[in-house]
């Protein structure tokens, strides 16, 4: 982890057991398994789909200072 957002954002993941509830989430465990087993990680909207994993990919867009991409008039 080389982005300094992202590190602080796991070290306060690790210590105020958000962590520990990430992955009680089944969308997450059925990720994990899938590539420990070599199945490969889940489609974009296979991940989106679930309001968890959604919130998440949005702190860390927001982590990144990410500005709403994907969100635009569709010009």
């Amino acid at each position: 982890m080389q982005n300094p957002a992202l590190m602080s954002m796991a070290q306060q993941m690790m210590a105020n057991g958000g962590l520990e509830n990430m992955m009680r989430n089944p969308a997450i465990n059925n990720m994990m398994n899938r590539l420990q087993t070599g199945g490969g990680m889940p489609s974009m909207a296979e991940l989106m789909s679930d309001p968890t994993m959604r919130q998440m990919a949005e702190s860390f867009r927001n982590a990144q200072g990410g500005s709403g991409a994907g969100q635009g008039t569709g010009q």
